[in-house]
């Protein structure tokens, strides 16, 4: 049985109120038994639809699964979102500007020599600076992690040791 792993983010797809015809629930999980494919699931979060709590969509990420972590604590103006696989090392680019047909826009690992992707924050320019956990390796002896600035669809703009 898959179980939820991570990381749920509500989104207000039109301004206004929790109440909006267009709000979705976002949810990030996987399979605990790392068997299966990790996958953003869509919920309907507008409690005045008849479909309120229920999933109306989802889309999974090739292969088995990466861990899901979270994603961004805030959903990006253009609809894309980036989410975090921990254990695969991976980030996921989603593309929600159709909430219910959610689609893989792309994806990232190391950068640089930078492993292990973590946390995201938009920047005025559209680009994304990224936390990474390790340089070189996840061992004991490995450097320690850097920031990572990408661009949205997370190529390598410029790194640095933190």
């Amino acid at each position: 049985m898959r179980q939820i792993c991570c990381a749920a983010l509500l989104l207000l797809c039109a301004t206004g109120t929790i109440a909006q015809k267009n709000s979705y629930l976002f949810i990030w999980v996987g399979d605990d038994a790392k068997a299966g494919s990790d996958f953003l699931a869509v919920l309907d979060a507008n409690p005045e639809s008849p479909h309120y709590g229920r999933a109306v969509a989802s889309v999974a990420v090739p292969g088995t699964s990466g861990t899901p972590h979270h994603t961004e604590l805030e959903m990006p103006a253009g609809g894309f979102l980036l989410a975090n696989a921990f254990g695969s090392g991976r980030s996921l680019l989603f593309d929600l500007r159709e909430p219910v047909r959610p689609s893989l826009a792309s994806s990232f690992g190391e950068l640089d020599g930078y492993m292990h992707p973590h946390t995201y924050v938009r920047l005025p320019n559209g680009h994304v600076l990224a936390t990474f956990q390790y340089r070189g390796g996840h061992g004991p002896k490995a450097e320690g992690g850097g920031l990572v600035e990408v661009t949205p669809r997370g190529e390598l703009v410029r790194s640095s040791s933190a």
